[in-house]
């Protein structure tokens, strides 16, 4: 299964050299998680594109709360939950790229 997702980040622009961001990811009531950092301050748009291993909890056409946490060096500072519809799809990967 994959997560496909562009998340708008906005941090402090006048954040300290030693504040590091990074956006946190998951779906549903399960632990697994995946995590981008932001590579900037201020207003970017980052990137989620995650593999996950189908645990056969998800159905196609039911929904799924997708669970996005910003973290400043490792606490959670704003988080935000969206329901999702599962959808039907088919891709390919060439892994040894």
């Amino acid at each position: 299964m994959t997560v496909r997702a562009d998340i708008l980040v906005e941090t402090p622009m006048e954040g300290s050299e030693d504040s590091n961001y990074d956006v946190e990811v998951s779906i549903g009531n399960s632990s697994k998680t995946t995590t981008e950092p932001v590579q900037q301050t201020g207003r970017e748009r980052v990137n989620v594109f995650w593999v996950v291993r189908d645990d056969e909890s998800l159905t196609v056409d039911e929904t799924a709360d997708i669970h996005v946490r910003l973290r400043e060096s490792g606490t959670v500072v704003a988080s935000s939950t969206r329901t999702v519809t599962i959808e039907k799809g088919s891709r390919s990967y060439d892994c040894e790229s």
